[in-house]
């Protein structure tokens, strides 16, 4: 047998050339970076879940002095005519305008669906307030042969745009008896910059018309302001908005662009063809809130 044959069996495997020091030293700047990278990841999507929530009380129902005189002097109780009964009718949704029906046969093939002034369908109504719904539908142009989507939202998605997705309104609340509509608007405190804008006289940074299709326009309202990572709220009021014949309403959010000409962008708040029905929201007795004044 050759001399130069290795009994593995006896003196166990061949050893191994150690590592050199360079390269141990690569493996833990290695592991090192991708631990890193790894917690970086979990930190920013955690982070970004923390920044998502609202601060505490955004969104809840404000009374002023004239809703929480309304408040207490209708209640909240609504009564139905008697002629729609269940017996006869089955409530299917309603709008701030009507109320949609489904009127009850001897088959299937009789039933029929009936849509009527929501004047007409209350004997008495009490203090309702209305959540806007989110949604879409379409639209068809037989003329021109084209069909159109509408989509509603909360959300300036116009595309392209450098605060695409960044604007939102959100707890859309619609109070016909006291002709009045509160929403909560957000934006992120770099939007003015991505837009290359300009604050005004009064440092605000966007100031807030609502209008509706009728060309009706409300440039006053009240307001609360508050912050929550790098997003910004404004809770907003508007007092005198005429609801009992609108199909749309808008928030014009206006800024200075560079050149200090006003600018808009447009959030659509509410739109009667949503076919979904309103959300009645539950709104409980509170105490009036005190809320700055923007006069526009």
């Amino acid at each position: 047998m050759s001399d130069i044959y290795y009994d593995t069996y006896n003196e166990g495997e061949a050893p191994q050339e150690e590592k050199s020091k360079a390269s141990k030293v690569a493996g833990i700047v290695w592991r090192t970076v991708v631990i890193v990278a790894v917690l970086a990841v979990f930190f920013i999507i955690f982070y970004r879940i923390f920044e998502m929530r609202e601060p505490s009380g955004t969104g809840d129902f404000i009374f002023t002095a004239e809703s929480l005189k309304l408040y207490d002097e209708m209640g909240t109780e609504s009564v139905v005519k008697g002629e729609y009964g269940r017996d006869r009718y089955a409530f299917e949704k309603e709008s701030l305008t009507s109320v949609t029906l489904t009127k009850k046969g001897q088959s299937a093939e009789e039933y029929e669906t009936v849509t009527l002034p929501a004047g007409d369908y209350y004997e008495k109504t009490g203090f309702r307030v209305f959540e806007a719904n989110i949604g879409s539908y379409t639209v068809r142009d037989e003329e021109a042969n084209k069909t159109t989507t509408v989509t509603v939202t909360g959300f300036y998605d116009k595309k392209g745009s450098p605060v695409e997705g960044a604007l939102s309104a959100s707890h859309i609340y619609l109070i016909p008896a006291a002709k009045q509509v509160q929403l909560t608007f957000r934006y992120k405190s770099d939007s003015l910059g991505k837009l290359e804008g300009r604050k005004g006289a009064d440092g605000s940074v966007f100031t807030y018309r609502l209008r509706d299709d009728k060309g009706k326009e409300y440039g006053s309202y009240s307001y609360k302001t508050d912050e929550w990572g790098t997003y910004r709220y404004v809770t907003m009021v508007f007092d005198g908005a005429e609801l009992s014949n609108v199909e749309t309403l808008t928030l014009d959010v206006h800024y200075l662009d560079k050149e200090l000409n006003d600018a808009v962008l447009s959030i659509a708040l509410y739109d009667s063809g949503i076919p979904l029905p309103m959300k009645a929201y539950e709104v409980k007795r509170g105490e009036i809130e005190e809320l700055m004044r923007y006069e526009g």
